[in-house]
């Protein structure tokens, strides 16, 4: 067993840390109270490791943990630090999530890997980030699109709901998310649209930005209706999307997928978006027994 105590950091505790991998994230706005900091028994910094923020009250991302640069690599360290922060978020909601990412080298994945499962996280999915330049775009399609405000979010979230029939979004109760999306800092509903045929529905765009840096935008869901797919409306709607995001701000778009060949896939490379990571997911539910 180790000597190593912990604390969830504040701005004061950058100091210990200057020397080592915490200086790049003091300007994070929600710095406070996401980061857990492990110390050896003189209470010098051993790492930290990112436990997340606590309005995400259903299930909670931790980050990898970073161990100072004299000390890497230290198994014992990065086990005590994803310890630590697995017990920190399960304190406080019921999932935990944590990953392994396509820029650590194999023997860290394979690390963290085996720390996950000792201390019983499951695997649960493998994703894709995309990314792309709004510099750029295809010209934006003329598309009829009504707003959020417009139809009011029962008839939105209804045809939210028709758009994602078969689809893995299919059981997303959308007027619960909604309310949830509403609630970020950065929600605009001028970036929520439907389209329509002759006054009826086809699909439906929900874009958004960033909530840290609002230069960055991506979306939470797009769909077309089952009997207006294979038209060629999902690219139509994800290129006006793009248009609407940059015409508020955003520079660049990141988005994530499952990971592996597949329809959302092939939609965004043929408007220009590029794969820049991979990462493989695990959970820890106390609602399952953990």
């Amino acid at each position: 067993m180790s000597d190593y105590t912990s604390r969830i950091l504040q701005r004061r505790d950058l100091v210990h840390f200057l020397s080592g991998q915490l200086l790049g994230f003091a300007l994070d706005d929600y710095f406070t109270g996401a980061y857990l900091g492990a110390f050896d028994e003189r209470d010098r910094p051993v790492g930290f490791i990112f436990t997340g923020h606590r309005e995400d009250m259903s299930e909670r991302l931790i980050g990898v943990p970073h161990v100072v640069d004299e000390m890497a690599p230290d198994p014992e360290a990065e086990e005590f630090l994803v310890r630590e922060a697995l017990k920190q978020a399960r304190s406080e909601v019921p999932v935990v999530l944590a990953a392994v990412y396509s820029d650590q080298s194999p023997q860290e994945r394979e690390r963290l890997q085996r720390i996950y499962g000792d201390l019983g996280m499951a695997y649960l999915r493998d994703s894709t980030r995309m990314y792309r330049e709004l510099s750029d775009l295809p010209q934006n399609p003329e598309l009829d699109l009504a707003g959020l405000d417009d139809l009011g979010t029962d008839t939105f979230a209804t045809v939210a709901q028709n758009a994602a029939r078969c689809s893995e979004w299919e059981d997303i109760e959308f007027d619960q998310y909604l309310e949830v999306w509403r609630s970020s800092p950065r929600f605009d509903p001028e970036l929520f649209g439907v389209s329509t045929q002759d006054e009826q529905p086809t699909g439906v765009v929900l874009a958004r930005l960033d909530r840290l840096d609002p230069t960055e935008g991506g979306f939470y869901f797009l769909g077309v209706l089952p009997e207006f797919r294979g038209q060629g409306l999902g690219k139509s709607l994800l290129i006006k999307g793009l248009h609407l995001l940059r015409d508020k701000g955003a520079e660049r778009t990141r988005q994530i997928l499952p990971a592996g060949e597949g329809p959302g896939m092939r939609l965004l490379v043929s408007v220009g978006y590029r794969m820049v990571e991979w990462a493989r997911y695990f959970k820890y539910s106390t609602e399952e027994g953990g």
